[in-house]
């Protein structure tokens, strides 16, 4: 999933445009005629990966739908300090009032993209493949999880029916672990596969008695993960979850698990640099 249909955008963008007009640009509308046109370019600034140029295109046209827009380098395109990502040709007033949400999405998402890329290179030949967990932030969740993707990363699910995750708290009130699998064995359907969160090599054990297809070591020391990989074999995939850095997942990979996922692929990533020249 690289590219992103109208109907993903709309709702999202639709919402902060309207924010945006909430304060009025006093410098665009007085100092600027409406007749006034110009052209400009959105250029990087520093090394990136391109994620957010078909967002930005489409804020540019909600603003203005007279605006020339001319496509440089598409999302997932990597970008060098100087390459130029878009042109835009029409109207000044309608590009100073699109520009500071289109470069915020830009930059924020090359950067995720960017920041999921170096990650997913240091990986090279590990058995682990990274992937992105879905961010608890709801506004731009779809985006951010799209840039990680962009970035080599592989997604667990985009919605909440997409798959099963059993976390502590549903194992709680269920009355335990097993009896929390026991009650989906019975109702799920059977291609679904079922995840279960465990913190301990006791709870591991314990899933993959009661059949869970996936187990997520969560939050366990580097040790404890390698033993898990040894316990585990092929009888379930396992996933390794934490705020691991780069160098953290590096070393994940080589230890057995299947799936390597760190919330600071998105909360960390630092912001691409980006601007739009006139």
């Amino acid at each position: 999933m690289t590219k992103m249909h109208r109907y993903q955008l709309e709702g999202i963008i639709a919402k902060s445009l309207n924010e945006a007009k909430d304060a009025s640009d006093w410098a665009t509308d007085i100092c600027i005629g409406k007749d006034v046109r110009v052209e400009a370019a959105i250029v990087a600034k520093g090394a990136t990966l391109v994620a957010g140029e078909e967002i930005a295109q489409a804020i540019f046209h909600e603003v203005d739908p007279e605006l020339s827009l001319t496509p440089g380098l598409a999302d997932g395109r990597h970008a060098k300090p100087g390459d130029k990502i878009m042109s835009i040709k029409g109207r000044s007033r309608s590009i100073l009032k699109a520009e500071s949400l289109a470069l915020g999405y830009l930059s924020k998402l090359s950067g995720i993209a960017y920041h999921t890329h170096r990650h997913v290179a240091a990986l090279d030949r590990a058995k682990a493949q990274l992937i992105t967990t879905r961010s608890r932030k709801l506004e731009g969740r779809f985006f951010e999880q799209w840039a990680t993707i962009l970035g080599g990363a592989r997604t667990r699910r985009l919605c909440m029916s997409a798959g099963v995750l059993v976390t502590q708290n549903h194992c709680r009130c269920a009355g335990g672990l097993t009896a929390a699998l026991n009650r989906l064995e019975e109702s799920l359907p059977p291609t679904l596969k079922i995840e279960v969160a465990v913190r301990t090599l006791e709870e591991l054990h314990e899933a993959i008695d009661a059949g869970a297809d996936l187990v997520l070591l969560e939050g366990m020391s580097l040790a404890a993960i390698k033993m898990a990989a040894r316990t585990a074999q092929t009888k379930v995939l396992l996933e390794a979850s934490g705020e691991y850095s780069l160098e953290t997942v590096c070393e994940l990979a080589y230890t057995g698990v299947d799936f390597v996922s760190s919330d600071l692929l998105i909360r960390e990533a630092p912001w691409a640099k980006i601007t739009l020249e006139l």
